[in-house]
């Protein structure tokens, strides 16, 4: 099933202000170990990286994903 982004219209470096985004899908990390806590399960985070400075946010983007950290980690 395809990914369909549901928050990212434009995004530009919360850091530097450039507005040259790297996108990365979600998957594990390098060499298989999760990034993050969330890649354990069937949730990944796609990631946006700076390619002026190299800062990196993650985003969940779709709406079945946000559901799904509803359903295991509740409302704070």
């Amino acid at each position: 099933m395809a990914r369909k982004p549901t928050t990212l219209p434009r995004w530009t470096c919360p850091k530097c202000k450039a507005p040259d985004p790297i996108r990365v899908p979600g998957m594990k990390g390098f060499g298989g170990v999760p990034l993050t806590r969330f890649a354990r399960g069937n949730v990944q985070p796609s990631r946006m990286v700076c390619g002026s400075c190299g800062f990196v946010e993650e985003y969940f983007e779709t709406l079945e994903e946000l559901e799904a950290l509803r359903k295991k980690y509740g409302k704070s």
